[in-house]
């Protein structure tokens, strides 16, 4: 449980409202809605009754308004009791959704160890979200997928990993019984995919990674929403989604992911900083990710 999330939620909760909520923390509504959602479903219980324009707070979420204020209320305190002993310079990093959150926790503990006054700040955003703010000046650090980099002005660029794709299937698809995809499987199958509004690199890099093997995917479905909205489509259509290995911790329980073989391209992830506001602890944070990768890729001697 992150503390983001029990903000998010009690904001949903005082206004009945994720617009209202999303307009107060600067956010987009799916981006509230991802965060409360992943709340409810590491509790295991359901906070929010959503409703076609507002929500109301289940018994359950009742339950937990009630401790959460207590809780936000003593973190508070030791944050002020904290800033007041010591002032913190904030590093702020613009990430893309299943993209690196493997690697973050980690990433950040050792960057930490380094950088004692830096505070790290996680913003969970799609692409275009993430320009956006980049050309306010409001990111230090932009965590994004090949081809979006085009869209950000004056960046260094370093490499973080590569992410191999995967199909993602429902249990009950039939391609969910292979172990393994072959490319050519996928023509004239139907797929699901991430929006053109806020995920406009997604069709052109999936048509480019199949070209090699003759296949011209067919897409009936994309959302902007970001990967929960489009997870939930995909179980209730019983669709299929070409989609990358740093998603496979993320996918519900009805959802399983199965490599490519042979390989299709993989998606590289770079850490973009901005040579207008050059930092060094944007730069030792891009390397601790860097090196975070390298470890998860290391094969274990047996």
């Amino acid at each position: 449980m992150e503390i983001r999330q029990v903000r998010y939620f009690m904001e949903v909760a005082a206004g009945g409202s994720f617009n209202q909520a999303a307009a107060r923390l600067h956010l987009t509504q799916p981006a509230v809605s991802r965060q409360i959602k992943a709340l409810e479903e590491e509790l295991g219980v359901v906070l929010l009754a959503r409703g076609k324009r507002s929500v109301a707070l289940t018994p359950e979420g009742e339950i937990f308004y009630e401790e959460a204020q207590d809780l936000l209320a003593h973190i508070d305190r030791v944050v002020r009791r904290v800033q007041s002993n010591q002032s913190r310079e904030v590093l702020r990093v613009g990430y893309a959704p299943s993209l690196v959150s493997d690697l973050l926790p980690k990433a950040i503990a050792h960057f930490k160890v380094l950088q004692r006054n830096v505070r790290v700040d996680l913003v969970d955003m799609t692409p275009k979200e993430i320009c956006e703010r980049a050309a306010k000046g409001l990111i230090d650090v932009a965590i994004i997928p090949r081809g979006v980099e085009s869209r950000l002005r004056g960046v260094e660029l370093i490499e973080i990993t590569r992410l191999d794709p995967v199909l993602v299937v429902p249990k009950g698809h039939r391609l969910a019984r292979l172990s393994k995809i072959p490319p050519r499987i996928l023509q004239n199958v139907h797929l699901y995919g991430l929006g053109r509004r806020d995920f406009p690199e997604y069709a052109p890099r999936l048509r480019a990674i199949l070209k090699p093997y003759d296949v011209v995917p067919v897409l009936v479905s994309q959302t902007s929403d970001g990967a929960a909205s489009l997870f939930a489509k995909m179980i209730a259509d019983n669709g299929a989604a070409v989609l990358t290995e740093g998603v496979v911790d993320s996918l519900p329980a009805s959802l399983v992911a199965r490599p490519f073989r042979p390989a299709l391209a993989p998606l590289v992830i770079l850490a973009a900083l901005f040579v207008s506001r050059p930092s060094l602890n944007a730069e030792g944070f891009a390397r601790q990710l860097k090196e975070e990768a390298e470890r998860r890729k290391k094969p274990r001697v047996h």
